[in-house]
């Protein structure tokens, strides 16, 4: 019973996440005929090399070869559910509703364990949950949640004293998770390993660095990783745009605060310091780096432990018995308005982010998705060129030749048309950009036999250019493509 007591805030939480869940699945489902619809690319992507790993035991979208991936552990994670379930759409769906319990687990068990009331630890986990729209983050079916379930103990245990028990193993094997969930793991351990390292903690500093690097520098050996980008720069300009976007400054202004109140109030190397300055040393760190760190989900992610760093920092400072005189009264009322200032732009974009999934999940539905299941009934044991990885590899059973983005990092241009021939691929589906900067590799007598114009938010038109690569499969492709046309939604017209 005292349990219960002590933990019924955590249950109101429980159920908010699992209603909205619920709505969430449901409404997004409704948008796409029933069907489960990721809103990330390279989760389909992940699931096709999981699949293959789990009949072959071949890191690829298929038997033919290896295709390096964005993250090692999740497709190493799916293949072996896929070879204990069968390959079924929902597991990634069901593994990251799994892991997102998981972390308001462990939000709530860090922030009580540091001696939060329970509504002061729900209101904050709350608040972690609408900034960072945890379901929108589900539905993306990729490796985030998992990264940031990691990430939340690693941020715990590296601000712990040295001297407690396990704390250099439990920062190694989440050190080394965090590299291989995700690259913006890297950074996350690289801040962490400047931070130690500055406290004189070099053997910890050492490991922590070394753990979260050598399985990058396996996975690039064995050639199943290609997370890159963690290696390039933005531009100056391009720093100072993302850097005074609301979404980052809030966070990096009161993290900056309270870390030096927290240095001034309890030591600079005290837990609640050295939180804030992980935290703010991993945001900007990813500002540095990240050629995606203005997107959608490096937002959400810095939301959440902005979030839970401050709420950390600030409670932990707060005294025991406080005096109730106008002077603390001031401070309070001062230090809430300034948070509150903090969540407004977090909270705003977390809300948008959640109204957006319907759209979204039918967006994907139409565009990518059926262009899978148009690939499948078409080009079945084909070769197929094309710029949209994810769904065609995962639905159709094909030789899947990347271009633009979606090609191998490690391919030269004018080896297309030698891949061409070989791989006997029949028709090329790619941007209009795209097919301009690789038809000259494209066979002879190749011709264009439709094209789609998707309507975008904000105005914007896309063109999806499709190209016949065999004159013997051209009538047959503009058959199919034809009366596949016919059934696709009016915002996208056919030329």
């Amino acid at each position: 019973m005292k349990t219960l007591k002590n933990n019924l805030a955590f249950i109101f939480l429980a159920a908010i996440f699992a209603v909205s869940i619920y709505f969430i699945i449901t409404i997004s489902m409704a948008s796409s005929e029933d069907k489960i619809i990721y809103l990330s690319s390279g989760s389909y992507e992940n699931m096709s090399v999981a699949r293959t790993i789990s009949c072959c035991l071949v890191w690829g979208t298929s038997e033919a070869g290896t295709t390096p991936t964005h993250s090692i552990l999740y497709p190493a994670l799916l293949g072996a559910l896929y070879g204990i379930f069968g390959v079924k759409e929902a597991l990634p769906l069901i593994v990251n509703v799994i892991a997102g319990f998981l972390v308001l687990c462990l939000l709530w068990y860090f922030l009580r364990k540091e001696g939060m009331w329970q509504i002061s630890a729900m209101t904050t986990g709350f608040f972690i949950y609408l900034s960072s729209s945890l379901p929108f983050l589900i539905m993306q079916g990729n490796e985030i949640i998992l990264l940031i379930a990691a990430s939340i103990i690693f941020i715990y245990y590296a601000s712990e004293l040295p001297q407690k028990t396990g704390r250099n193993t439990v920062l190694a094997v989440c050190s080394a998770l965090l590299a291989a969930i995700n690259p913006e793991g890297l950074l996350l351990a690289a801040a962490a390993a400047v931070i130690l390292a500055a406290e004189k903690q070099y053997k910890t500093a050492g490991i922590v660095f070394l753990a979260a690097v050598l399985p990058l520098l396996a996975g690039l050996a064995l050639g199943i990783w290609n997370g890159y980008e963690i290696f390039s720069m933005l531009k100056p300009e391009q720093i100072a745009g993302i850097l005074f976007m609301k979404e980052y400054l809030f966070p990096i202004v009161i993290l900056a605060v309270t870390a030096i109140a927290a240095a001034m109030n309890k030591g600079v190397n005290s837990k609640y310091a050295v939180i804030c300055r992980l935290v703010l040393a991993a945001t900007v760190l990813k500002i540095l780096f990240m050629k995606d760190a203005g997107s959608q989900e490096s937002v959400l992610f810095s939301s959440a432990f902005s979030i839970f760093a401050v709420s950390v920092a600030g409670f932990g400072m707060f005294p025991d018995e406080p005096k109730i005189n106008f002077k603390t009264g001031l401070i309070l009322t001062a230090c809430f308005s300034m948070y509150l200032i903090f969540l407004y732009p977090m909270i705003k974009r977390g809300i948008n982010t959640y109204a957006a999934i319907p759209d979204m999940s039918r967006g994907i539905y139409e565009r990518t998705y059926r262009l899978g299941l148009f690939v499948k009934e078409c080009c079945d044991k084909k070769g197929v060129v094309s710029d949209h990885a994810g769904a065609i590899e995962y639905l159709a059973d094909i030789d899947f030749i990347g271009i633009g983005k979606a090609g191998p990092a490690k391919m030269k241009e004018e080896e297309l048309a030698g891949i061409i021939i070989k791989k006997n691929a029949v028709i090329s589906i790619a941007s209009a950009e795209n097919t301009a900067k690789y038809m000259k590799y494209f066979p002879e007598g190749s011709v264009k036999i439709r094209e789609w114009v998707i309507s975008g938010g904000n105005g914007r038109k896309e063109s999806l250019v499709f190209y016949c690569l065999k004159e013997s499969e051209r009538r047959t492709l503009s058959a199919k493509l034809n009366n596949f046309s016919a059934y696709l939604p009016p915002d996208i017209k056919v030329r």
